[in-house]
């Protein structure tokens, strides 16, 4: 019988099956321009200006890594914003765009930005090791 589980509880199918989506997803995203030359610095900054002003709002929440955006939100918003997102790189002369997405939805809770980065950061604080050493050791 299949089974799903978070970190500290286990439901049954049932219960899994009858949790309500709330339109709320987490997604990673990577908007790159193709044939742009070597930097995108303009393009990310524009992109990034574009979704900070959606943030402002209080539509989404954003928060920039080294290789895309992280965006919390509606899932109408940031799909919104993804396509505003290459609209205006092509209005900006940029040709092709090509983007890489991975989104994450819940029925359990509304999924954060900074929910799984602070578990394992507690972890790592309450010294919880999850490591399989080879060899048995």
């Amino acid at each position: 019988q299949a089974r799903w589980t978070d970190s500290h509880r286990v439901f049954p199918p049932a219960r899994a099956a009858m949790a309500q989506w709330d339109s709320k997803v987490l997604a990673d995203v990577c908007v790159e321009p193709i044939g742009s030359g070597v930097s995108m610095r303009k393009e990310v900054v524009a992109v990034h200006q574009l979704f900070r002003e959606r943030e402002t709002k209080g539509k989404l929440e954003v928060q920039l890594h080294a290789f895309g955006t992280i965006i919390a939100g509606e899932w109408s918003e940031v799909m919104e914003a993804l396509k505003e997102a290459h609209e205006l790189l092509h209005k900006q002369g940029v040709v092709r765009i090509q983007s890489s997405l991975r989104l994450e939805t819940r029925t359990d809770k509304t999924p954060g930005i900074n929910d799984k980065v602070k578990a394992v950061e507690e972890a790592l604080q309450e010294g919880t090791s999850y490591a399989t050493r080879a060899g048995g050791s």
